[in-house]
């Protein structure tokens, strides 16, 4: 893993990175509908980029509601040549690791692929309640982690 970095996002050409990655995941291999993918929120979130020998391998995006003390992490994309590499481990725990600096106590809420729970369990993420429900027309649960 010595050859990844995580960056937040500060500049247009990386915030086209993420999207261009979103893109190939979401809307090519699991076809979600641009309309779906490209939702409006992203200028409320914050983004981070998962490098490989400087190159954009990897995304996410973080809401931050400090009233309720929580975090959203979504739109959590590896590409898929790199997956089952720790890359979608180390941008996750990359992230968790610079949230936990300054707000602990807080939680992590994620709306996992029902596929992917077992990804967020070895982060320390938990089922809400269990209920699966469908976004994109493909199932996920609730899952948290408090910091």
């Amino acid at each position: 893993m010595e050859n990844y970095s995580v960056k937040e996002v500060k500049t247009y050409l990386e915030m086209i990175d993420c999207y261009d990655i979103r893109a190939v995941v979401f809307i090519e291999e699991q076809k979600v509908t641009p309309k779906e993918e490209i939702d409006g929120l992203d200028k409320e979130a914050r983004h981070f980029l998962l490098y490989k020998d400087k190159v954009a391998i990897g995304t996410l995006r973080l809401f931050t509601n400090s009233e309720k003390k929580s975090f959203h992490i979504g739109r959590v994309a590896i590409l898929k040549e790199y997956r089952h590499q720790e890359a979608g481990y180390y941008l996750m725990k990359s992230v968790i690791d610079l949230l936990k600096k300054d707000h602990t106590g807080y939680t992590i809420n994620i709306e996992a692929q029902v596929h992917a729970m077992g990804f967020y369990t070895k982060l320390g993420f938990k089922p809400v309640d269990g209920k699966v429900f469908l976004d994109a027309n493909i199932p996920h649960q609730n899952m948290y982690l408090t910091l």
